[in-house]
């Protein structure tokens, strides 16, 4: 179905978005995600104890026990590691886990900075998907040693007395200068609250916070906007996308709240405002909102989403801004090059004129339309057979130089037919093959055949017109990311110079269009 307008595009995909079931997800027997505080800090830096916990939620959907389940943390910079042990998870049961992580290596520096931690879960022999890398950040002067403090200076003379210090009496002993202590390096303490205990504990979930969505940005491709509104996203998402309208998606786990909630909403948070723009009910699942373009155009406005489960809402996602970049945008490119070729064999037998052969090629262009197709004309004789043969091919070329390695949605060919002699009817079109050129066909002698490649399987069937749409995505991709660019040929496939038949395929077409949607 092909629409006229975006808000067309946006009704259907507005349908089929409100009649989608939330889907079920196929689930491991035991689940993780972080909690809802990934991570705490030790109370101090002390040798041979841990720097600091990972607190992760533990979920077992399966109807019977897990075996024991083995949490393993590492740092990306090799200085922090650690693991913990949980002997059993019961059926339909959830934990909080904590994983303590030591100082590892000879190193005596500080430890401040970012650390990537990596999580790895195994529930008995069953490795469990991995977490996404945790970015915890250490203070400064985490495990720094601390310096000592300077060595009090000697005073002598009158020049180097302290504020109120007194000069002895005649004849009194003389106090000597003090020595400096050398005092041995203390570590520094990181004013956290102490971490909770390495044994698993429980918690009520009803009672921990909703998680937050994140990862919020614009659809980047038909494959990201699928991903985000399930078995339907092959049919919705090209006409969205192509709608120009923004397309907002993001992740949600529930981390250490409910795993199910009732949706989200969707708020513009630029220039300190927080205003509801639309509201995803009851679609856990579906990730994905239509934004509807405000005054002024999407140009610099932000955006942020919330989950819900009843009257408790998360807090708001990082948001995402609009750039430029953040909308499909569609071109209806016309041809710089249009041209049919024609190939004719005639052999006119040993007759009483003795035998003609004749084999011509003619390029011509009049601008209006290109053919394509066959007509094969036989006829027996006493002294000798006769055909006259003919083959049509045509080629349109388009300057797609300004697409330059843009991020490319989908391109289409976009075919009208004027008229057409086929064997199924006057309204199917005898167009089987779309190739591409092997050279420069413009440029070439009127007498030359226009060749082109054909071995892409881009093949069609017997079209209905007189509106005819090829997807030509992988021909066009490939040009704007720098391969020659020698236009389309189009074909019929059924050629056969010495074809002894009489049937003919033939149709003529309006000068194409190659609309292409990109990034």
């Amino acid at each position: 179905m092909t629409f006229n307008s975006k808000h067309a595009a946006r009704a259907l995909a507005a349908l089929f978005v409100a009649a989608m079931p939330a889907m079920a997800l196929a689930r491991q027997m035991v689940t993780t995600e972080y909690a809802e505080q990934p991570y705490t800090l030790a109370p101090a830096c002390e040798t041979g104890k841990p720097v600091l916990f990972i607190n992760v939620h533990l979920n077992n959907d399966g109807n019977t026990p897990s075996g024991p389940v083995k949490l393993t943390a590492a740092d990306g910079t090799h200085e922090l590691a650690g693991d913990a042990t949980l002997a059993q998870l019961p059926a339909g049961d959830e934990s909080i886990a904590t994983v303590p992580m030591y100082r590892v290596g000879s190193s005596t520096g500080s430890l401040g900075g970012m650390h990537i931690i990596s999580v790895s879960v195994r529930a008995g022999n069953v490795l469990v998907p991995r977490l996404p890398r945790l970015n915890v950040s250490l203070p400064a002067t985490a495990c720094a040693p601390t310096p000592a403090p300077p060595a009090p200076v000697a005073t002598t003379g009158p020049a180097s007395k302290a504020a109120g210090a007194t000069t002895p009496a005649p004849g009194a002993a003389v106090p000597k200068s003090p020595v400096a202590v050398k005092r041995p390096s203390i570590n520094v303490t990181i004013a956290t609250p102490p971490p909770p205990p390495i044994a698993v504990t429980h918690r009520t979930i009803g009672e921990i916070a909703l998680g937050a969505p994140s990862n919020v940005r614009s659809v980047s491709s038909a494959t990201d906007c699928g991903a985000h509104v399930g078995l339907l996203g092959a049919l919705v998402c090209p006409d969205l996308i192509k709608s120009g309208d923004l397309l907002l998606v993001w992740d949600w786990q529930s981390v250490s709240g409910p795993s199910d909630i009732d949706g989200y909403r969707i708020f513009r948070v630029d220039s300190g405002r927080k205003q509801l723009v639309n509201t995803r009910a009851n679609k856990k699942d579906l990730t994905l909102v239509d934004v509807a373009p405000p005054a002024g155009g999407y140009n610099g406005t932000c955006y942020a989403v919330s989950a819900y489960a009843g009257t408790r809402e998360s807090a708001l996602s990082p948001p995402f801004c609009a750039g430029s970049g953040s909308v499909a945008k569609t071109v209806r490119l016309s041809p710089v090059h249009i041209r049919t070729a024609l190939q004719y064999y005639k052999d006119y037998g040993n007759n009483f004129t003795g035998n003609i052969f004749e084999r011509k090629i003619f390029q011509f262009n009049d601008g209006s339309e290109i053919a394509v197709g066959f007509a094969y004309y036989a006829e027996e004789h006493t002294l000798g057979d006769s055909v006259a043969n003919l083959l049509y091919r045509g080629a349109a070329a388009f300057d797609v130089s300004s697409l330059k390695n843009k991020r490319l949605v989908s391109a289409t060919l976009r075919l009208t037919m004027t008229r057409s002699a086929s064997p199924f009817g006057n309204n199917h079109s005898c167009l089987t093959d779309v190739g591409t050129g092997t050279e420069f066909w413009w440029r070439s002698d009127a007498s030359s055949w226009i060749e082109g490649r054909f071995d892409s399987g881009l093949q069609l069937g017997n079209e209905t017109g007189p509106a005819i749409n090829v997807d030509v995505m992988k021909y066009v991709a490939s040009w704007v990311h720098g391969d020659p660019n020698y236009g389309f040929v189009l074909r019929n496939g059924d050629e056969n110079m010495h074809e002894f038949a009489n049937r003919q395929c033939q149709t003529a077409f309006a000068p194409p269009v190659l609309e292409i949607t990109y990034y």
